[in-house]
């Protein structure tokens, strides 16, 4: 997981104004994993109803197959908890992502930007870019919506800030790879931050 020097050179090129946020991912290193499940699609309306119905989230309005959003990092750490799941850790969420240590994909799909992931007015249905998937199956991990993960960081003056990884309907190309991510205060409800889940047993459904 992570970049090198040049990966984030390149990525500087694509987007001269975010240049000094690569510098914040980690160093390209192997991190060892146990096994998990996640989710192959970001968490649907019509799944975040269920759990409105069960009274256990707060309500939401969208159509059935469009990724929830506008949801903090708290509601989405209880939905996953209500599935029998949490959130994804960032090294869960790039192995998702990236698939074998070689070849090293920069982006879900590959080593180019070989994907459309911009969409003008708001995140679209999951799954509907066939080209947005990983080696193991997991879409929109490059585009569609961002997605929170499990870390976190505590600021005294801005409260918890959390870690989101992936692209969305709004990244750039150079935002859109594996290795970028971006710090986020957990109360925020943005229009282009979803999430899905992970699990460690195959009787958990998400």
């Amino acid at each position: 997981m992570g970049s090198n020097d040049e990966e984030k050179t390149r990525a500087a090129l694509h987007e001269p104004g975010q240049q000094a946020s690569f510098w914040h991912e980690p160093p390209l290193h192997q991190q060892p994993l146990s096994d998990f499940f996640i989710a192959r699609t970001e968490v649907t309306h019509a799944q975040w109803a269920a759990c409105v119905q069960a009274g256990r989230c707060p309500t939401r309005s969208g159509r059935p197959t469009l990724p929830v959003v506008s949801v903090t990092w708290s509601e989405a750490r209880a939905y996953c908890h209500w599935v029998g799941g949490r959130l994804p850790t960032e090294a869960q969420w790039e192995k998702a992502a990236r698939g074998p240590f070689i070849p090293r994909n920069i982006w879900p799909w590959g080593r180019r930007p070989t994907c459309s992931r911009r969409k003008p007015n708001g995140p679209g249905p999951i799954a509907a870019q066939a080209c947005d998937q990983s080696v193991y199956g997991v879409m929109d991990m490059g585009g569609n919506v961002a997605e929170w993960v499990r870390e976190q960081k505590r600021l005294s003056k801005k409260g918890t800030v959390v870690l989101v990884k992936g692209g969305s309907w709004k990244s750039s190309v150079a935002s859109s790879r594996i290795a970028s991510r971006r710090w986020v205060v957990s109360t925020t409800r943005k229009n282009d931050i979803g999430f899905r889940c992970v699990v460690t047993s195959r009787t958990r459904s998400l």
